[in-house]
Protein backbone atom coordinates (compact mmCIF):
# COMPACT_ATOMS: atom_id res chain seq x y z
CA UNK A 1 0.00 0.00 0.00
CA UNK A 2 1.24 3.38 -0.96
CA UNK A 3 1.90 5.72 2.17
CA UNK A 4 2.27 9.42 0.95
CA UNK A 5 3.99 10.02 3.53
CA UNK A 6 7.25 7.46 3.70
CA UNK A 7 7.07 6.64 0.51
CA UNK A 8 7.35 10.39 -0.89
CA UNK A 9 9.99 10.54 1.52
CA UNK A 10 11.93 7.43 0.43
CA UNK A 11 10.88 8.40 -3.50
CA UNK A 12 13.13 11.92 -2.78
CA UNK A 13 15.93 10.72 -1.25
CA UNK A 14 16.72 8.19 -3.79
CA UNK A 15 15.56 11.26 -6.64
CA UNK A 16 18.25 13.81 -4.75
CA UNK A 17 20.85 11.19 -4.99
CA UNK A 18 20.90 10.73 -8.95
CA UNK A 19 20.15 14.35 -9.25
CA UNK A 20 22.63 15.69 -7.35
CA UNK A 21 25.67 14.19 -8.52
CA UNK A 22 29.40 15.15 -7.57
CA UNK A 23 32.25 16.66 -9.35
CA UNK A 24 34.81 14.49 -10.69
CA UNK A 25 37.90 15.47 -8.46
CA UNK A 26 36.03 15.60 -5.40
CA UNK A 27 34.39 12.21 -5.99
CA UNK A 28 37.78 11.20 -6.32
CA UNK A 29 38.83 13.08 -3.03
CA UNK A 30 35.82 11.39 -1.04
CA UNK A 31 36.80 8.08 -2.61
CA UNK A 32 40.47 8.25 -1.19
CA UNK A 33 39.53 8.96 1.88
CA UNK A 34 36.95 6.14 2.44
CA UNK A 35 40.26 3.69 1.00
CA UNK A 36 42.24 5.92 3.80
CA UNK A 37 39.52 5.27 6.32
CA UNK A 38 39.12 9.13 6.74
CA UNK A 39 36.02 9.25 5.90
CA UNK A 40 32.64 6.13 6.92
CA UNK A 41 29.89 7.13 4.76
CA UNK A 42 26.62 5.04 6.36
CA UNK A 43 22.61 5.38 6.58
CA UNK A 44 21.20 6.53 9.95
CA UNK A 45 20.01 9.03 11.80
CA UNK A 46 21.74 11.38 14.45
CA UNK A 47 20.13 10.37 17.49
CA UNK A 48 21.89 12.43 19.76
CA UNK A 49 25.21 14.09 20.13
CA UNK A 50 27.59 15.69 22.93
CA UNK A 51 31.06 17.33 22.74
CA UNK A 52 34.22 15.41 23.15
CA UNK A 53 37.44 16.00 22.95
CA UNK A 54 38.18 17.89 19.72
CA UNK A 55 34.55 16.65 18.48
CA UNK A 56 31.65 14.94 19.18
CA UNK A 57 30.87 11.49 21.21
CA UNK A 58 27.20 10.73 18.96
CA UNK A 59 24.58 8.05 18.75
CA UNK A 60 23.40 7.23 15.58
CA UNK A 61 20.48 5.31 14.30
CA UNK A 62 21.49 2.94 11.61
CA UNK A 63 19.41 2.23 8.37
CA UNK A 64 17.84 -1.13 9.10
CA UNK A 65 18.09 -1.43 13.42
CA UNK A 66 20.44 -1.17 15.83
CA UNK A 67 22.64 2.12 17.51
CA UNK A 68 26.00 3.38 16.70
CA UNK A 69 27.71 5.07 19.45
CA UNK A 70 30.89 6.80 17.79
CA UNK A 71 33.67 9.54 18.58
CA UNK A 72 33.71 11.93 15.34
CA UNK A 73 35.83 14.81 14.66
CA UNK A 74 32.93 16.92 12.93
CA UNK A 75 29.14 16.26 12.84
CA UNK A 76 28.12 17.66 8.98
CA UNK A 77 24.08 18.25 9.31
CA UNK A 78 23.25 17.76 5.20
CA UNK A 79 19.44 18.88 4.60
CA UNK A 80 17.54 19.84 1.06
CA UNK A 81 15.57 22.52 0.31
CA UNK A 82 12.40 20.91 0.99
CA UNK A 83 10.55 23.97 1.65
CA UNK A 84 9.67 22.88 5.22
CA UNK A 85 11.24 23.23 8.70
CA UNK A 86 11.92 19.51 9.60
CA UNK A 87 15.33 20.14 9.51
CA UNK A 88 14.52 22.17 13.27
CA UNK A 89 13.38 19.02 14.58
CA UNK A 90 16.97 16.79 14.16
CA UNK A 91 18.99 15.97 16.45
CA UNK A 92 21.73 18.63 16.45
CA UNK A 93 19.76 21.66 15.29
CA UNK A 94 17.43 21.18 18.75
CA UNK A 95 20.06 20.92 20.41
CA UNK A 96 22.04 23.75 18.69
CA UNK A 97 19.00 26.08 18.71
CA UNK A 98 18.31 24.88 22.56
CA UNK A 99 21.66 26.00 23.69
CA UNK A 100 21.49 29.18 21.77
CA UNK A 101 24.48 27.90 19.67
CA UNK A 102 22.40 28.83 15.97
CA UNK A 103 19.36 31.06 14.99
CA UNK A 104 16.77 30.77 12.93
CA UNK A 105 17.14 33.77 10.49
CA UNK A 106 14.47 35.81 10.25
CA UNK A 107 12.51 34.29 7.28
CA UNK A 108 12.27 31.15 8.92
CA UNK A 109 14.13 29.47 5.76
CA UNK A 110 17.60 28.45 7.69
CA UNK A 111 19.87 29.78 10.26
CA UNK A 112 21.63 33.11 10.97
CA UNK A 113 24.93 33.34 9.23
CA UNK A 114 27.22 35.92 8.22
CA UNK A 115 28.35 36.05 4.17
CA UNK A 116 31.61 34.33 4.93
CA UNK A 117 29.04 31.00 6.30
CA UNK A 118 29.69 31.45 10.02
CA UNK A 119 27.10 30.51 12.18
CA UNK A 120 25.70 33.11 14.00
CA UNK A 121 24.50 32.34 17.90
CA UNK A 122 21.19 34.03 19.76
CA UNK A 123 22.92 36.34 21.19
CA UNK A 124 24.14 37.71 17.71
CA UNK A 125 27.43 36.48 18.21
CA UNK A 126 29.56 34.12 15.82
CA UNK A 127 29.91 30.39 17.09
CA UNK A 128 33.73 29.50 16.94
CA UNK A 129 33.68 26.41 14.94
CA UNK A 130 30.17 26.70 13.51
CA UNK A 131 29.45 26.90 9.70
CA UNK A 132 26.40 27.04 8.00
CA UNK A 133 26.64 26.03 3.97
CA UNK A 134 23.70 24.99 1.50
CA UNK A 135 20.04 25.31 1.93
CA UNK A 136 20.28 26.08 5.17
CA UNK A 137 21.57 29.61 3.73
CA UNK A 138 18.76 30.54 1.64
CA UNK A 139 17.51 33.43 4.09
CA UNK A 140 20.84 34.81 2.83
CA UNK A 141 21.27 33.28 -0.55
CA UNK A 142 17.94 32.26 -1.75
CA UNK A 143 18.77 29.89 -5.11
CA UNK A 144 21.82 28.34 -2.94
CA UNK A 145 20.77 24.92 -4.18
CA UNK A 146 23.22 23.97 -7.22
CA UNK A 147 26.15 21.94 -6.36
CA UNK A 148 29.01 24.34 -7.65
CA UNK A 149 27.71 27.39 -5.91
CA UNK A 150 27.37 25.13 -2.60
CA UNK A 151 31.08 23.18 -3.18
CA UNK A 152 32.05 27.08 -3.07
CA UNK A 153 30.49 27.94 -0.14
CA UNK A 154 32.05 24.65 1.64
CA UNK A 155 35.30 25.61 0.40
CA UNK A 156 35.33 28.84 1.80
CA UNK A 157 33.80 27.78 5.54
CA UNK A 158 36.32 24.97 5.87
CA UNK A 159 39.45 27.49 5.20
CA UNK A 160 38.16 29.87 7.91
CA UNK A 161 38.46 26.47 9.92
CA UNK A 162 41.56 25.56 8.62
CA UNK A 163 42.95 29.44 9.61
CA UNK A 164 45.46 29.37 12.69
Amino acid sequence: MFQLGRDFCDARSLWNLHRHRVAPQIGDFLAEQRRSGGLEVMAGRLLSWSDAMGGAEVVIRRRGGGQLRRQVARIIQCVGPDGVSTWRQTAPMLQLLGEGLALVEPLGLGLQARADGQGMGAAGNIVPGFAVVGPLTRGLLWEITAVPEIRAQAAAALSGFLRP
